[in-house]
């Protein structure tokens, strides 16, 4: 496993780009005198929940704490990634059409970007989940499913993908295990974006984790790459904190890929005890975008896009034109397909 920048030095495993399976990099903020720490992961070793419990592993180590354990190369059975129900035929259409066929096309000759760092407004989201959990079969519905909901409302694709972490849902799945842990579930961005969206996401995760029967996937909005991906680190988000150092601001860099063949979106806590934040790059144009935003019940109440005025703002807006630089430079190319996660640390 490859660790590199701040002097720690270079190991020799590499991804077939070239790029390091692994890497820390340490930088200095030019106007501050802040740091800011990259930690990057190729997805090849493990998923969301793999990245943020080694960064509490690493931070354990940094500062002495208690031992933070990660099990590396366990078996875990295939059924945990793929639905078991599902047909062979059923997986090309959702997996190798689109990663063979359109994602390329779509990387290379794709609409221009509209990528954007949001705030969650926690009151709006209390008032949604108490309005929505009423129509769920459970009697409630998550932050999440309010979130994914909104976000379906201002995407372009046919269907979301969304990553349900089976770590504790799945018998021998535990948190300590490494590894891409995690069942993918597809949903029609039309059911999501309804009245009723947050207490079908809320039904369906509750009962089957799936939505597409045994030989119903549909062809064609995987054959144009309609498709987008939306992941929830907020719940898992963990810092890698060095000795005399507070985190300012922690922000996934998905936003900063401009080659990226579909939606994304990734829902992450900014700092500890912070707020919850989105971070989409939407493969829309601009103005179709504000269009949707604009006439959206639930984008419209629950998001709080990045203001330069706030003075918490200002910061996260500074650095975050900082990272775009660093990206730009290339300093973060070669982990492809993984997790790039950033802090902005200032002294306590």
């Amino acid at each position: 496993m490859g660790v590199a920048g701040g002097g720690i030095g270079t190991g020799s495993e590499q991804l077939a780009s070239g790029g390091p399976l692994f890497r820390i990099s340490a930088l200095t903020l030019p106007r501050d005198g802040g740091a800011v720490v990259l930690v990057e992961l190729a997805h090849l070793l493990g998923d969301g929940a793999t990245f943020y419990r080694l960064c509490a592993a690493l931070d354990a180590e940094l500062r002495g704490g208690s031992r933070v354990e990660l099990i590396w190369g366990e078996a875990v059975p295939p059924c945990y990634r793929a639905p078991g129900h599902m047909t062979l035929r059923d997986q090309w259409r959702m997996g190798v059409l689109p990663m063979k066929y359109a994602f390329p096309l779509q990387a290379r000759f794709g609409r221009k970007r509209v990528s954007q760092i949001a705030v969650v407004d926690r009151k709006a989201l209390r008032s949604f989940k108490k309005a929505d959990g009423a129509a769920s079969k459970a009697g409630f519905v998550s932050s999440n499913d309010v979130i994914m909901s909104a976000l379906a409302e201002v995407y372009d694709s046919t269907n979301i993908l969304m990553h349900v972490n089976m770590r504790g849902r799945a018998e021998g799945a535990r948190a300590e295990h490494a590894g891409n842990i995690e069942r993918n579930i597809f949903f029609p961005r039309s059911l999501l974006a309804a009245r009723r969206g947050p207490a079908f996401l809320r039904d369906v995760i509750l009962s089957k984790l799936y939505y597409w029967e045994a030989g119903r996937v549909p062809l064609v909005p995987f054959l144009l790459n309609s498709v987008g991906i939306a992941t929830n680190w907020a719940s898992l988000t963990r810092f890698m904190v060095p000795t005399g150092t507070k985190v300012l601001a922690h922000c996934p860099l998905s936003s900063f890929v401009e080659a990226l063949p579909v939606d994304l979106a990734v829902i992450f806590q900014a700092a500890p005890g912070g707020p919850i934040c989105i971070n989409h790059n939407l493969r829309t144009r601009k103005m179709l975008f504000r269009w949707r935003a604009s006439t959206s019940r639930r984008w419209r109440a629950l998001v709080v896009p990045l203001d330069a005025s706030v003075p918490w703002f200002k910061r996260y807006a500074e650095l975050l034109a900082y990272w775009t630089a660093v990206v730009t430079a290339g300093l973060s190319a070669g982990v492809v397909g993984g997790w790039a996660c950033a802090c902005y640390l200032g002294p306590i």
